[in-house]
């Protein structure tokens, strides 16, 4: 573990150098989780706990610039080719969270696979400690500096909305038929459960339907990194082939405990039946395809 903290940490220092001339004092550190046999994600509620408990909050990233290696890695069962698919999936897990949760100025300098690791020829048994998938984290803490005075610049251009606010602006405006992506509503990789950013997006959602007692809505869930049209993403928390009708299902669910008549709402899941990207060539492609949309079904 020494030796990749100094990897990161090197690798890091350059990403310093490309961007403000000097090498700033950095900081290290390491959090891994143990995975489960065959599986490339973890609970979702742990993998946040952990990361509070270690004091890498939203403050933490809002107050440093950080530089991030992945190491996904597998026991010894299964041929290669497997390990090694299984490897890269569970360090592409970690990196689609930070990738989705938003945190400011976080760069992912590596994310690795390595399959097998600690097998030998005699030792081919599952061993839980070889199952370890880290993030090795380096952080620089944002400092003030002082500026030069300059002349006030009038900006012109209207303030941006928040994801919520621009749904509202649009949903109520849509026909029946139309559909609207509910931006800022993501998921963890392999799981019905939201982000904790995607709760104002949600509640927003119950808000309109509230303010709109005439609104009746489907909610079409979608997947992406399929390989054909009807192949759906297995939840990782059931091990059911039916992803997007789950991510679908989370939504109804949330906004009939708030409320909303259940009449009013309906849910279905299409697979990748229909991505807005296609081929996925970047981690923002495979986030844009998985995404819930909403359908106007009266008004």
């Amino acid at each position: 573990m020494k030796t990749n903290t100094l990897v990161v940490a090197l690798v890091f220092s350059v990403f310093l150098l490309k961007n403000s001339g000097a090498v700033a004092q950095v900081t290290c550190d390491s959090l891994s989780w143990r995975f489960p046999v065959n599986r490339f994600a973890i609970d979702g509620d742990e993998l946040i706990a952990d990361l509070e408990a270690k004091g890498w909050n939203r403050t933490f990233f809002e107050n440093h610039r950080v530089s991030l290696v992945i190491e996904g890695a597998t026991d010894c069962p299964g041929s290669y080719q497997y390990n090694s698919k299984l490897a890269y999936n569970r360090a592409l897990y970690l990196q689609n969270y930070f990738e989705m949760a938003g945190y400011p100025d976080v760069t992912i300098a590596q994310s690795l696979a390595y399959p097998e690791k600690g097998c030998t020829k005699k030792n081919q048994a599952y061993n839980p400690a070889n199952r370890m998938v880290s993030v090795m984290l380096c952080a620089e803490e944002k400092t003030e500096t002082l500026k030069i005075a300059e002349p006030a610049v009038v900006d012109t251009d209207p303030p941006k909305q928040d994801e919520a606010t621009s749904m509202a602006a649009t949903l109520v405006n849509l026909e029946p038929g139309q559909t609207l992506v509910i931006g800022g509503l993501n998921f963890y990789p392999g799981s019905h459960r939201t982000l904790p950013e995607a709760k104002s997006v949600m509640n927003k959602l119950a808000e309109i339907m509230k303010e709109n007692p005439q609104l009746s809505i489907e909610v079409q869930g979608h997947v992406c990194c399929a390989d054909r049209p009807d192949e759906d993403g297995i939840d990782d928390e059931t091990g059911k082939d039916n992803l997007s009708w789950a991510r679908a299902k989370e939504v109804y669910d949330f906004l009939v405990k708030e409320g909303i008549e259940p009449h009013r709402v309906t849910y279905k899941g299409y697979a990748m039946k229909k991505p807005l990207v296609f081929p996925e060539v970047t981690i923002k492609d495979q986030i844009k395809n998985r995404r819930v949309e909403i359908m106007i079904i009266s008004r």
